[in-house]
């Protein structure tokens, strides 16, 4: 079977990184999943396969991660604070399989607001805990959906601005045009 490397999302602060591997309906059992302090990273789900070295080195006593029902979130914490503005050791270019998580980033100079902790409520599970890539027979039924309805409630645009105004109808013009050759 040809595997594919999924689609990722990620985002950092300077102590951590946000990873989001799109793995729609993936479970515990079946995913494996490989983190080493030296930053090397895997992930083995159905046909998607992804392996790699992180930029840096990482603390994989003090990362965990999720699972939702859009996939997994790794919150992986970093060996040395700092930022990286690079997530993988790839030669030149950028992954078509990898974007920027907007929605957890946070860049440099933002104020240091970190104390709601981002993967709070998500059930997160410890990476010491791995047991041959299977989540240690973890139970993970009680992890809620952790990213339904952000793209889903999206309000309208209409009534904004002028431009926005109603137009006359067409049919209504149609009938004070009979109303006046009627008239006439």
């Amino acid at each position: 079977m040809t595997t594919v490397p999924p689609a990722v999302k990620w985002a950092e602060r300077d102590d951590r990184l946000f990873v989001t591997i799109e793995a729609h309906g993936a479970k515990a059992e079946e995913v494996q999943v490989v983190l080493e302090d030296s930053g090397k990273f895997e992930f083995k789900w159905k046909q998607y396969s992804l392996s790699c070295e992180l930029l840096k080195e990482v603390v994989k006593e003090k990362s965990k991660w999720a699972f939702g029902g859009r996939g997994v979130v790794f919150d992986i914490a970093k060996k040395d604070n700092g930022y990286w503005n690079k997530l993988f050791k790839v030669p030149a270019g950028k992954p078509t399989w990898l974007s920027v998580d907007w929605a957890r980033w946070k860049d440099e100079d933002d104020d240091d607001d970190e104390d709601a902790d981002p993967m709070a409520g998500m059930g997160g599970m410890d990476f010491s805990s791995l047991m041959g890539g299977n989540g240690g027979g973890m139970d993970f039924s009680n992890m809620g959906d952790f990213g339904a309805g952000d793209d889903d409630e999206m309000p309208d645009l209409e009534g904004e601005g002028p431009e926005d105004e109603p137009a006359e109808k067409p049919a209504e013009e149609e009938e004070e045009k009979k109303k006046e050759e009627a008239a006439n």
